[in-house]
């Protein structure tokens, strides 16, 4: 697990004060993005001018005639694309642009912007699995350039771009990384900042090694997610279940097939608590794959490895191509920035001694429910001990910042960049507003449904007190049900007892559990939200705002012996899904179902008529969403595929 867990997703938001006719950017139109203008501004390469050499920054602004100032959203991870994203912007920050004009650039080494690129490295799995020699390889491939790629050179960039621009102050705005390029900006410029917007905090002092912090959070976030009830009938202690899983990982890797897309068998390995760690910490962008978390932890601990594998694989997602994340400049950022025992100046053979200490110094009872191996194993330390010898300086944790009005945003079930350091930043400003977004992961203004976030920045914004938008709300989806293995696990329709009551159950439940890897796989951005049944079989998913989602079952299997095909379709999002199946479940639990706009699901199994209420309709009372309630909350649908 690297420390870019800790940094994914990331979004910098500047705004300005209007440009004056001293402006030296001329922008003309581009085609990509749609409705933007297009730029290209030149900064450094080292802005010390010890070292020639410039990089384009490739630059976009939103038409507008009279804007009152400007809005620069600026994509981090570190490695993200923002011209890519632009139109995602445009949607997210949408109350600020009621007065600012919205402007995106890539930073050095992203996008446009000369990406970093290191062929080997791009097409792993993601960028929590890299090793110290994978890392080291394309420290190699970047060069000696690579000292460049620090934070406070993009920091730096930034003052460039203002002054391009011809402006005086500027109002940064970041997420994640995006914070931590704000708070180096404002330290290195404090009288340029009129004020800062913070969401989903990285402290002024940077990613910590180990990522403690999020370490720490685990039981709380478990703890949340659980609570008043939401996990009876699942789990107890889903802290204690994790803790027995990950001892259970130090001796024995979670090994067996998933079925992914068309049914295909995908072999899946879940070889550490590296690895279940990092499925836990997916979870924070993705609230559905969240929710499955405790269920499939129980069902690991009890044998059954499905849901879990299968869990483990929707969390690690798609390669990202190189100009929207650039695996280079994550590592190469990373390895420049953290503060480590020792320094990627020294000789490599002086690197072991202090990081072994460090690690030694540890303290197990501050990580669990996972172990010291766990933390050794994710820490940023361990990937960049190999980082090419390079003479550069990390960025310091500021001693001032600039006392201007802060913004900060977080949610209480981010493990990314949790509360903790989000409050702790937050008191390091004599000015600040403090917001906790109920039941949210990571990056607020992004993956808020309930609205307070946005609520939040509009007030602040406009110079108003921001309050509490968010009391007595929740982002919180209703964590699903541990999988059956067996069909008498499945509870019988009441008056049709036997095979037959329960096959249509075990067919409604197999309905549900495919709406959530949809899901899941929607939040993931997939463009094809298809996949395989949990033990077998497969559907075809699509979605659009028009249309809502459509899917084909072709013989799903969720519970063992009974297999669901047909064709359903959800227009509306707040309402149930409509259509027909056909269950195979022998002669007593075969038969067709047909599934009403009322949530009514009626039809003939085993030769008995069976009618029921989908469950997965019932009134929630335990404070969380239902994941249709969730689909039809989600503000921006048909941006969800840029996510």
């Amino acid at each position: 697990m690297r420390a870019a867990l800790a940094l994914a997703a990331a979004v910098l938001v500047v705004a300005l004060a209007a440009a004056p006719a001293s402006a030296q950017v001329s922008f003309s139109g581009c085609g990509t993005p749609k409705g933007f203008e297009c730029a290209t501004v030149p900064v450094p390469l080292d802005h010390s001018g010890q070292t020639p050499g410039a990089i384009g920054l490739k630059v976009a602004r939103l038409p507008q005639s009279r804007p009152s100032g400007i809005l620069i959203a600026l994509s981090g991870g570190p490695g993200q694309s923002s011209v890519s994203a632009a139109s995602t912007f445009q949607q997210t920050l949408q109350p600020a642009l009621r007065s600012y004009q919205l402007v995106v650039f890539d930073q050095r080494g992203t996008g446009d912007s000369g990406v970093l690129d290191c062929p080997a490295l791009q097409p792993l799995p993601d960028t929590v699995n890299y090793t110290a020699q994978d890392t080291a390889e394309c420290g190699d491939v970047v060069g000696p350039d690579r000292r460049f790629y620090r934070t406070i050179d993009s920091a730096d960039d930034i003052e460039t771009l203002r002054r391009a621009l011809g402006v005086d102050k500027i109002a940064l705005a970041g997420t994640s990384y995006g914070t931590f390029v704000a708070e180096q900006y404002a330290a290195r410029y404090p009288n340029h900042v009129d004020r800062l917007i913070l969401d989903s905090v990285v402290p002024p002092s940077g990613v910590e090694q180990f990522t403690l912090s999020t370490f720490a959070a685990v039981n709380r976030v478990l703890t949340g997610l659980c609570g008043e009830g939401r996990c009876r009938g699942i789990t107890p202690d889903p802290s204690a279940d994790t803790a027995t899983l990950n001892t259970r990982l130090n001796t024995a890797p979670l090994s067996g097939p998933v079925f992914g897309p068309k049914g295909k068998r995908l072999p899946t390995n879940i070889g550490s608590g590296e690895d279940l760690f990092g499925t836990l910490v997916s979870g924070d962008l993705n609230p559905v794959l969240r929710s499955a978390y405790p269920g499939s932890v129980r069902s690991a601990d009890q044998g059954d490895r499905a849901p879990m594998l299968r869990l483990f694989r929707l969390g690690l997602g798609s390669p990202p191509k190189v100009k929207d994340l650039s695996a280079a400049l994550n590592v190469t950022t990373l390895c420049a920035d953290t503060q480590f025992p020792y320094k990627v100046s020294d000789p490599l053979p002086a690197r072991a001694g202090p990081m072994g200490a460090a690690e030694a110094a540890l303290d197990p009872n501050a990580v669990a429910p996972f172990d010291l191996n766990t933390v050794t194993a994710s820490s940023v330390g361990r990937s960049c001990i190999l980082w090419p010898q390079t003479p550069t300086v990390p960025a310091g944790d500021p001693t001032t910042l600039p006392d201007v009005p802060v913004l900060v945003l977080s949610g209480d079930q981010d493990l990314r960049t949790p509360n903790e350091d989000a409050k702790a930043t937050a008191a390091r400003f004599p000015d600040s507003s403090y917001v906790q977004v109920p039941g949210n992961g990571h990056d607020e203004l992004g993956g808020d449904v309930t609205g307070c976030a946005r609520q939040a920045l509009t007030r602040f914004v406009a110079g108003r007190t921001v309050g509490a938008p968010c009391a007595g709300l929740t982002n919180l989806i209703d964590p699903l049900p541990v999988a059956p293995t067996r069909l008498t696990q499945v509870p019988p329709v009441r008056g049709t007892g036997g095979i037959p009551g329960r096959s249509a159950l075990a067919a409604l439940a197999t309905v549900d559990d495919m709406t959530a890897v949809a899901v899941i796989r929607l939040f993931n951005g997939a463009k094809a939200l298809g996949y395989g049944g949990l033990r077998g079989g497969y559907f075809t998913g699509t979605f659009a705002n028009s249309t809502g989602i459509t899917t084909r079952l072709h013989s799903v299997v969720y519970v063992p012996g009974i297999s669901v095909s047909g064709h359903l379709q959800q227009r509306k999002l707040d309402l149930p899904p409509t259509g027909t199946l056909t269950v195979h479940g022998g002669r007593r639990g075969s038969g067709a179902l047909r599934l009403s706009r009322d949530g009514t699901v009626s039809g003939t199994i085993g030769g008995k008529t069976v009618k029921v209420r989908a469950a997965a309709q019932a009134a929630r009372a335990n404070g969380a969403l239902s994941i249709q309630q969730l689909l039809a909350r989600l503000p921006h649908r048909a941006q969800l595929s840029q996510r």
